[in-house]
Order: structure tokens, then sequence, then C-alpha cells
């Protein structure tokens, strides 16, 4: 069981970089979201190798059912991207990587639908911790409720990732972690090549390109560690119950607000990340009240 957790743990840790990293490609180096989404997906296929030599793949004798769960998780996982990266031109990483945590209203129920899945009492008073303290990250003003946009946009990002999240589960009782992963990623891309055919996206990325020859090594970077990130939650959601799996994400906040804090000591603001006493301070309690909730949920 520790070593379930600890796999469980080190997928947010390693996405904590990975994030940070998205919010300055995002911020700093792409202008149109359709350059962004394409550029990450594309370094994908460096990595489909390395899946293969370290065996396990299996071949492509699975159940339809299972081919179009891969289909419909690939497709989430393009589409979640579109809110998640206006989301991160609008507000600081550490609060977008927390707002994930919101879209786990939905995980209780879905969990329960698709995988069968049951929570006690306890579980559920933890998820509803964890929807608290997002919110009032997300409040502009404290004096009176008004969200930011940005709220909207994660809300749909967070759902798109939760349900893959699900409905991998599923596709893990006929496949191993690995095939999985393989197959999904080849999936995916297949999806983010779809985007060449519509003429506008096309000249946008077209547009980008000389930024992708250019910080290509940067790219690949991400890559490893988006990929990393992916394979360790994988190998977390065959071991654990998705939503165990799911609460022990939400630490991703506390992960992103530590690597935000050593890079402002090393490169100033370049990062989009407030670290003024009043909102370090407010992000503290409202990670550590997350926490909280994980515990619960975890209990």
């Amino acid at each position: 069981m520790l070593f379930s957790i600890f796999v469980a743990l080190l997928s947010p840790f390693i996405w904590a970089g990975s994030q940070i990293l998205d919010s300055h490609v995002s911020n700093n180096l792409f202008k149109k979201n359709s350059s962004v989404i394409f550029y990450l997906g594309l370094t994908n296929l460096f990595v489909l190798p390395f899946i293969v030599w370290w065996g396990g793949v299996e071949v492509l004798h699975f159940p339809t059912s299972v081919w179009a769960i891969i289909i419909l998780a690939a497709a989430l996982e393009v589409g979640y991207q579109i809110p998640y990266f206006l989301a991160l031109k609008r507000m600081d990483v550490s609060i977008i990587a927390a707002m994930f945590s919101f879209g786990r209203i939905f995980m209780p129920v879905l969990a329960y639908l698709i995988v069968g899945e049951e929570l006690g009492l306890i579980q559920y008073i933890g998820f509803f911790v964890i929807i608290a303290a997002t919110m009032v990250l997300n409040l502009k003003r404290t004096d009176r409720l008004r969200l930011d946009i940005s709220f909207y946009l994660m809300l749909s990002a967070s759902f798109m990732t939760v349900l893959g999240s699900v409905i991998s589960k599923k596709a893990l009782d006929d496949m191993n972690w690995l095939s999985f992963s393989f197959y999904y990623i080849l999936v995916s891309d297949a999806f983010m090549f779809g985007m060449l055919l519509v003429p506008k996206l096309r000249r946008e990325i077209a547009s980008d390109f000389h930024i992708f020859k250019r910080k290509f090594k940067l790219l690949i970077f991400m890559e490893v560690l988006d990929r990393s990130a992916s394979l360790t939650s994988m190998l977390a959601l065959s071991l654990l119950p998705v939503v165990v799996k799911s609460a022990l994400g939400s630490t991703q906040p506390i992960f992103v607000l530590m690597y935000g804090y050593i890079l402002y000591y090393f490169f100033g603001s370049r990062f989009k990340e407030n670290l003024t006493r009043s909102e370090l301070v407010k992000k503290l309690i409202c990670f550590a009240v997350i926490i909280v909730g994980v515990v619960l949920t975890v209990w």
C-alpha cells in the first residue's frame, strides 16, 4: 500500500514541474493555443519507442469496448487542453493546478457508475473540503462571491480529465498499463494531427514552426516530464482505486507552489506565479485544507 501511495504522489510531483513549463510555453513562447497543443503533442511520438523498448506492449487483440475507451480517453486528452491553456493565460499556475481538484466533485458519481467503486461518508466530506478550498483560491475578491472565467474553464477541463481517468481504469481491467499508455498516446496524436485539416489552425501552427525548432530541446524535456508523470499515473491507477489515486493527485498545487518559489528565486517573475506575502499565505492555507481533504478521502 505504501508503494502504491508513493507512486500516486510521484505523479503530481513530476506533473507540477511540467505544469510550470506549460505556463511558461503558453504565456511566453506560443501565442496561439493551437500551436501549444500541436507541438507539445508532436513530441509524444518520441516517447513511443521507449515504451516499446520497456516491453509489455500487447498486440491489437483487445475487445471493441476497450478500443472505444481508448479513443474516447484520447479525445478527452486533446480536448481538455483547450480550456486548460486558456486558463493558464489568466491565472497563477499553482491555482490552476488546485482547480483540477474541483472536477473531483464528479469523481464519486462517475467511479460508482462506471467501475462500481463506493465511498464512505468521511471520504465524501473529504471531497467537498477539497472543492471548498479550490473555490476560495479562485475568488477574485474575498468580500463578494465572484469567480473568474478561469473557474469555468477549469471546471470543464477537470471534468474531462476525471472522466478520462475513470474510463481508463475500466480499460485497465482488460490490458496492462503499458499497452494502454502506448495506444492512448498513438490515438491522441492522431486527433492532434487532425487539427491540420482545419485551414485556420494549420496556418497558426505553420507560423509558429520556427519557435518549435528553436525550443525543441525544451519541448522534449517537457515531454519527458509529462510522459513520466503520465506513466506513473497509469501505474498508480492500476494499483489503487481511481478515487484514492485522484485524491492523492490533489497535492499537485503544493508541488507547483514549491517549484514556483524556487524558480522565482533564480529567474525572477518570468514564470506566472504571484508570490506576494498575502497571496502566499492564502495559497498555503488553502493547500493545507486540500491536504486535509485528501487525508479524509483516503481514510
